[in-house]
């Protein structure tokens, strides 16, 4: 049971938990009850389950944002989606005065350390997209292969947080939402984090070390590797020192 649901004068609703197993897992019960409707979103100040790409856990201190939001209407873009909504979340951020760069594939990158993420999952016809945001504090991981890092706001009210970007998102997410898939891979290729810079990837069963071009028009990566652009549908990156 939710401790609070804030009901929007749009009519959407934020079930709000002090506590949770992770607010994906919560999203897709409320959802098989019939509780939630698109656009609905469920905030975690605490999650004890928390989950990232691949299945990898989130650990989730209290202080920073975690919330899943169920936006079906992504799945118009396909593939593109996860990176679609990175940008919708890159872009409401710099309208909110932060300025952060898109980790291909779903990460956000801000002074050379992530922040943030993007989890999507999909069931029959729905979809829905998660957002872990560290706003307060950085937790430290002895495996993480990428530095973690935070917005460093030192006091901050999650809920407020979530409803100003929330809207921003969605004001957003009806500008872009009927461009031409090519111009939007043009407009993610302005704040890919990366970009000219010599990287690695790896996606377990090829790697490549070159200068990161940019996207092709499906979203993949492209990275120059001895004179040959190599693709690349999904992996992980990490860039050399500048």
């Amino acid at each position: 049971m939710a401790d609070k649901i804030k009901k929007l004068s749009t009519g959407q609703r934020i079930y709000v938990f002090q506590e949770c197993s992770s607010t994906m897992e919560v999203g897709w019960h409320l959802l098989g009850k019939g509780e939630l409707k698109e656009l609905d979103s469920v905030l975690a100040l605490r999650q004890f389950a928390g989950r990232g790409q691949w299945r990898r856990k989130w650990v989730s201190p209290p202080g920073n944002l975690y919330v899943s939001i169920l936006f079906s209407a992504l799945r118009k873009w396909e593939q593109l989606s996860s990176l679609f909504l990175g940008f919708l979340v890159q872009q409401s951020l710099a309208n909110m005065g932060f300025f952060l760069s898109l980790k291909w594939p779903n990460d956000l990158i801000y002074k050379e350390k992530k922040v943030g993420g993007i989890l999507l999952e999909e069931r029959k016809d729905k979809l829905l997209a998660g957002i872990g945001l560290n706003l307060k504090q950085a937790p430290q991981l002895e495996e993480r292969i990428f530095p973690a890092g935070s917005l460093e706001l030192p006091e901050v009210d999650v809920l407020e947080f979530w409803l100003k970007l929330k809207q921003h998102l969605l004001n957003l997410a009806s500008t872009y939402f009927f461009e031409d898939s090519q111009v939007l891979i043009d407009r993610i290729n302005q704040v890919l984090a990366f970009q000219g810079r010599k990287v690695v990837i790896e996606d377990g069963e090829t790697r490549a070390e070159g200068i990161l071009t940019g996207l092709g028009p499906k979203g993949e990566l492209l990275v120059l590797e001895k004179g040959r652009i190599k693709t690349f549908f999904n992996g992980s990156v990490v860039a050399f020192k500048s």
